[in-house]
């Protein structure tokens, strides 16, 4: 974490989000319909020091909306995406 965070690493929020981060997955997990899977994919850059190849990461699982019953009308419309050359 250091090399890649250079003059702004925060060794208390490294800290703080490495103990609470997993308390945080099992907090949505056990009170919400959210789930996480792996990614599968590498660390951004897996081949620095304490990089990984795979499964560091998670995502969240893709969930059928259609379960907010009324509530889905609530949800704000995507973000518009912008093209990879800007």
């Amino acid at each position: 974490m250091m090399s890649e965070t250079g003059s702004n690493y925060d060794a208390a929020a490294v800290e703080c989000f490495i103990e609470n981060g997993p308390k945080m997955v099992e907090f949505f997990e056990r009170e919400t319909e959210m789930k996480f899977v792996p990614p599968f994919y590498p660390d951004y850059h897996p081949d620095a020091r304490g990089g990984v190849d795979i499964d560091r990461s998670i995502l969240a699982a893709p969930y059928d909306i259609r379960g907010l019953g009324k509530d889905m009308r609530r949800l704000k419309p995507p973000l518009e995406t912008l093209p990879s050359w800007g």
